[in-house]
């Protein structure tokens, strides 16, 4: 009776020991998640409205004077064309690049989840019948986290890239619609 109540006593001993081999794993994952996750409600605060209507106006604006106007630029009025231009430049690709955000804000989200549903669930073989170990896991770990991170980074980048966009425009613009205003009366 003794060897068999120690037996169970040592086996939920090991059962419990070997669901918690990625504690410390498990904990990162939850930490990563938490961030991307505040990174995506950072991503949400983004004025993409406004960011659309400041492209789809540059780009406006630009086409106008380069279609319409044929004669040569003063230096001024080139760097007055040059500075409208870099916002342009700032919003390039700008719908594409939101999708793309948007969907890997999804995929990472999958991604993570899924792995830390294996190790909390203390699975031995992944959805390939690839054996979980602790290279498996070092190696999952490192690939997930280096997303993530990158993800957070590009969504900083990108916040940052609007906020200048916006700042430059909203420098340039009075400028330019007088250029314009001159150049094609």
């Amino acid at each position: 009776m003794k060897i068999a109540k120690w037996s169970i006593i040592l086996f939920l001993f090991s059962a419990c020991a070997i669901g918690n081999a990625y504690v410390a794993e498990i904990l990162q994952l939850k930490e990563l998640i938490s961030e991307v996750e505040k990174s995506k409600e950072d991503f949400k605060q983004i004025d993409f409205d406004q960011a659309y209507a400041i492209s789809a106006e540059t780009k406006a604006m630009m086409n106008k004077i380069n279609k319409k106007y044929k004669g040569e630029l003063t230096k001024e009025q080139a760097s007055i064309v040059n500075d409208f231009n870099n916002v342009k430049r700032l919003l390039k690709d700008f719908d594409r690049q939101h999708k793309r955000v948007n969907d890997e804000f999804e995929r990472t989200n999958s991604q993570l989840n899924a792995l830390l549903s294996t190790l909390e669930d203390g699975n031995t073989v992944d959805a390939s019948g690839n054996q979980i170990d602790v290279n498996y896991v070092s190696k999952q770990m490192g690939i997930e986290t280096k997303v993530a991170q990158s993800l957070i980074r590009e969504v900083d980048e990108f916040s940052k890239r609007c906020d200048r966009a916006l700042n430059n425009y909203t420098k340039a613009k009075p400028a330019m619609e007088n250029l314009l205003n001159e150049l094609l009366p």
